[in-house]
């Protein structure tokens, strides 16, 4: 796992979407272009694998890819994220988001 920024591109059944994210000492930051914030924490395991724990802050009037309507007051979604080793790369990986499949593939753009 190398620290950097990386770009997202992300799907699910209402849409898809696009983002940046910041990988530094074990934490996560970002957001997407609905204005959606990412932040939480990552670990990497022996095999080169990264668990992240992460928290998606939704802004008040924005629709969910995974199907979420909007809502009038902004709210956090905690999720899971499990990255296989060289993610970076474009590998895509799943989650659920409410209950709902979104895969997303990371490419990293640039060292710290």
């Amino acid at each position: 796992m190398e620290e950097g920024f990386y770009s997202f591109g992300y799907h699910g059944k209402a849409g898809s979407g696009m983002g940046a994210m910041l990988f530094q000492a074990g934490r996560m930051t970002g957001f997407d272009m609905r204005r959606t914030r990412y932040d939480g924490t990552y670990a990497k395991a022996d095999d080169g694998s990264i668990t992240a724990e992460m928290i998606l802050t939704v802004p008040p009037g924005v629709f969910l890819v995974s199907g979420a309507a909007a809502r009038d007051q902004e709210y956090a979604i905690p999720f899971t994220l499990h990255f296989p080793p060289d993610f970076g790369l474009g590998k895509s990986v799943t989650t659920s988001i409410m209950g709902e499949p979104v895969r997303a593939s990371f490419v990293k753009m640039r060292d710290l």
